[in-house]
């Protein structure tokens, strides 16, 4: 079991790593998706900014809570670039809250990864250490034993030293 679950770690790492290498391709792929439906959706408003729902604000948070600030920015000056296309003003209070929740939504991003990498290094290192301790207690076992054979096998106590001693 130990062993598969190892195998589950580095495969879920790999994963992940790869998924890291291509975050701007998917965060273009997401947004280019999401203009799609708000162009299927309504022509007028490709980017749904009119809604009840702020879809845009969760496209932003799945993007920037996942990838970081970088691609939320990312994310966020291509929907900039079809507001400024596609909308007979810029809408800049609806860019401007976007803007601050993709800061707000990094901020997070910043300190999960953060608390993941401190527990990554705790766990190796008390991973190590049980390692260094086990391998320890099975020498000082090892050596208890044999002196507990030595100890069968010559019966020797304090009272026969001083008895050979005196003799």
């Amino acid at each position: 079991m130990h062993h598969q679950d190892k195998y589950r770690q580095s495969k879920i790492n790999s994963i992940l790593e790869h998924v890291q290498n291509f975050a701007y391709f998917e965060t273009l792929i997401l947004v280019l998706l999401y203009l799609g439906v708000g162009y299927l959706v309504d022509a007028q408003d490709i980017c749904i900014l009119h809604s009840q729902v702020s879809y845009m604000l969760i496209l932003l948070s799945i993007i920037t809570l996942f990838h970081g600030f970088e691609n939320g920015l990312f994310a966020l000056a291509i929907l900039a670039v079809a507001i400024w296309l596609f909308y007979p003003i810029f809408e800049y209070q609806s860019f401007l809250v976007a803007l601050m929740m993709t800061m707000i939504f990094s901020e997070f991003h910043y300190i999960w990864t953060k608390k993941i990498k401190k527990a990554e290094i705790d766990a190796n290192y008390r991973g190590l250490k049980l390692d260094e301790l086990s391998k320890s207690f099975y020498a000082l076992k090892i050596s208890h034993d044999q002196l507990e054979k030595n100890y069968v096998v010559k019966p020797m106590s304090i009272r026969n030293s001083i008895d050979q001693i005196l003799k």
